[in-house]
């Protein structure tokens, strides 16, 4: 019955589990990108609760794909102060196609996804991939990810 095993309970936000990083791919005039990837190997989904971007078009587009996408930018960094670094990468691309989208998001300043809901849930090995939009638009995009790390089983627990 749910709600029986309180071990198991995901609710809102969990900050000892929680990590940001964030990505720039600029100054070049081929198609650029920045991705979120899961690292993990199969115990733990990354929460995408918000990211913000910047981008000279001032939208961007969204996609999930499989694999790292890109260079390194930087290992996900612990919410918690002091905590060793954690779970989820972000990485950068340049000169790439351009992706098929699943969401439009249009930026007004440097606003992004900010809900209580998560606007990805990330199995391992999978990647969200943002590039500037409308589809196949060049320009420098800067990025930053807020995400959380859970475990698979948690998922059915997820109350939003």
């Amino acid at each position: 019955m749910e709600g029986e095993n309180p071990t198991r309970r995901y609710k809102w936000f969990r900050p000892r589990q929680a990590y940001r990083g964030y990505g720039a791919s600029v100054g070049g005039a081929d198609v650029q990108s920045v991705s979120l990837y899961n690292n993990l190997k199969s115990t733990h989904v990354l929460v995408v609760r918000a990211f913000a971007g910047a981008v000279q078009t001032f939208a961007m587009v969204t996609e999930t794909r499989q694999n790292v996408l890109g260079s390194l930018a930087m290992n996900g960094v612990p919410l918690l102060s002091g905590e060793a670094a954690g779970f989820g990468q972000v990485f950068t691309n340049t000169g790439e196609t351009a992706l098929a989208p699943d969401y439009f998001l249009p930026i007004d300043g440097d606003q992004g996804w900010n809900h209580d809901f998560p606007f990805e849930v990330l199995q391992p090995n999978w990647s969200l991939h943002v590039q500037p939009g409308p589809v196949g638009n060049n320009g420098d995009i800067r990025v930053s990810f807020l995400w959380e790390a859970i475990l698979i089983d948690e998922l059915d627990f997820l109350f939003w």
